[in-house]
Parts: C-alpha cells; structure tokens; sequence
C-alpha cells in the first residue's frame, strides 16, 4: 500500500461524508409526515425494525447500505436511536439470509436480476435517476428527491472507492497481526464474526465447490485467506467461542431477564476495589471472565490488573494468582490474556 492508495481512501472518505451530509439535508427538506409515518411503523416496535432491516438487506445484498440510509433517516430526524438499533441488529442477520435463499431455491447467483440488486449495479441506476430528477425536474420535491438519490450514489461510490484502496492491506505483515488481534479479541466479544463491504464484486470460476453454491462476493476474508501462521491462530479461536456457547447462552440470558450487560468495566462486577474504576482496557466478559485485550503491536506479554477479593487463573498458562494485584503475563500472537474468576471449572482454550 503506497501514497497514492492512501490518497484514493482519503478521496473515498471524502466522497462518503460529502455524500452522508447531502443525503440528509435532502431527506430534511423531502420528508414529510407520511414518510415519518412510514418509518414508524416498519420500526415502531423491536420486531418491526428487526424485520425491516432483515428483509431489505436481505434483498440488496449489503448491510452497509440498509445502515448508511438508516444512518441518513436518524440524522435527518426521521428515526430515533433506538428505531435505529432494531433495524441495524436486523440488517447483521439478513446479510446472511440472501445466500441461504439462493442456495435453497437452486438460483444462479449470475441471474441478471440478482445482479441488479447489488449495491454495486443499482448505485449507478439510482444516479443516473437522481440526476435526471435534479437537472430537469421543475418541481422542488422532484430535485429533493434527485439529491437524495446522488447523495445516496456518492456516499455509495466513496465506500467502494475506499474498499477498493485498501485491498493490499491483506498482504502486509502489520495488517495480518492488527486482524489476528481484532480476531481474538471479538472472540470475547458479544457478536462474533468476519464482516465488511469488500468491493471488487466478482464472479466465482466455479459455480459449486464440492456441492456447496460460490456466490459472487468481495475480497476474499475467510479464515484461510491471511497466511497459514495465522489461519491456525484464527482457527484456534473459531473453537474457543465454540467452547463457549454454553457460557454465552447463560451471559446472554442474564442480560435478557436482568438487564446485566454482556461486555462489563471492572468496577461492575468490583465496585468495592477502588483501582478497578481506573482500569480502561480491561473487562469482563459475564461475571466469570476478565479480558486483557492486547493493543499494541509486536508485545510479547501483558500488564493486567486483577481484581481484589477473589482470585484468579491464567486460562492460558493455568497459574492462579491472588486479586488485588497488577500481574505481566505472556501475550504472544496466539494469545489474549483471559482470566477465569475464582478459580473455576472452565475451559478456555
């Protein structure tokens, strides 16, 4: 990655904001008290909102486009934060629902019609209308809605743009360790999972691969495509989350019935240990886990604060320590420093 990639994010990042910014003063002039209706109740209620953001990024094929315009409507007043967080949370499982739906009804991710929906064949469609509506529409409410169309297309092309000059991230060194880390750490994290607008779009030069439907996607992210070294590393933590699904289904249902969050600063769980309120990269994960994420590059090891009153063991090194103390512990590539309270039964890795 040079100078010139670096200039063509920076272009993108400019295309994006210009984009958001006049896609929301537009929906600002535009909207009126039946698209405010609308939204209401497609988002009035946490299943409405989910099902909206599900069916329409499950339709376009891109949970970055269901949050940009989620994202405009909030900025332009048309939807509250919490609207907003339904849709989102719908739009992270309908990016999967579309696959599912071409694999089980026997559809050729080629079909011209699947095409059409991609961000990347309607973005242009959407420009060429909005600009039509913008430069020979007398009507105010024809070039409100132009604009909102090109502001859409900008943003749209400024993402693309920007996925597009980051591509050669993948193949340097820092990069590996930066997503190696990110890896490990959203392993102890609520949602877990690889995800991103990764442009260009291409066609798969297989069509099935041992039975299994290639659908045309981006830049390849799966496990296996940042060096062998660090496929066994992001493998490793593939089953640690496996191992625990039964721990996070009962952090889960804590945070479901009492309110508890799932992702706890120190103090939380510690609020007696005075030193616990000053720790700021540091957590628990569920009220048996503290997690150490490691933020630095090229470190060996870790300075981690262990609460008082209780102790505590390395779940990678197995040494238990007594709380109420700062300990330096091994944090090679492979590893997060995890800890589990009191000592108890539970395999981590």
């Amino acid at each position: 990655m040079d100078i010139f990639h670096v200039l063509t994010m920076l272009g993108g990042l400019c295309l994006f904001l210009f984009g958001m910014n006049f896609m929301g003063q537009s929906l600002e002039r535009r909207a009126g008290g039946k698209l405010r209706t609308l939204l209401d109740k497609m988002t009035g209620s946490v299943g409405a909102g989910f099902l909206t953001g599900l069916g329409i990024t499950a339709i376009i094929q891109s949970s970055s486009a269901t949050t940009v315009m989620v994202v405009g409507f909030v900025n332009s007043g048309l939807m509250n934060l919490r609207q907003a967080i339904n849709v989102i949370m719908g739009a992270n499982v309908g990016t999967t629902v579309t696959a599912w739906l071409l694999s089980l009804a026997g559809i050729d991710s080629g079909n011209v019609w699947i095409k059409l929906l991609k961000p990347t064949s309607f973005t242009p469609v959407l420009a060429l209308i909005g600009i039509i509506f913008y430069m020979f529409c007398k009507d105010a409410k024809k070039k409100d809605t132009g604009m909102i169309l090109l502001g859409f297309a900008t943003l749209m092309f400024g993402m693309d743009t920007m996925s597009g000059a980051v591509a050669g991230l993948k193949d340097m060194e820092g990069f590996r360790e930066l997503l190696v880390r990110w890896f490990a750490w959203g392993c102890f994290c609520p949602v877990f999972r690889m995800h991103g607008e990764r442009s260009p779009w291409y066609e798969r030069e297989q069509e099935f691969i041992n039975g299994v439907r290639q659908l045309t996607s981006g830049q390849d992210n799966e496990v296996w495509s940042f060096g062998e070294d660090n496929y066994e590393i992001l493998k490793k933590y593939l089953f640690v989350r496996e191992n625990l699904r039964p721990y996070m289904r009962k952090t889960m249902d804590e945070c479901t019935a009492a309110g508890t969050p799932v992702m706890r600063p120190l103090w939380f769980e510690f609020p007696e240990d005075s030193e616990s309120w000053n720790i700021e990269d540091e957590y628990t994960l569920g009220s048996a886990l503290l997690v150490a994420p490691v933020t630095e590059a090229e470190v060996k090891e870790r300075s981690v604060y262990l609460p008082g009153g209780t102790v505590w063991r390395d779940a990678n090194t197995g040494t238990v320590y007594k709380g109420g103390q700062r300990v330096t512990v091994p944090a090679p590539l492979d590893v997060i420093p995890v800890f589990v309270r009191d000592n108890a039964e539970m395999t981590v890795f």
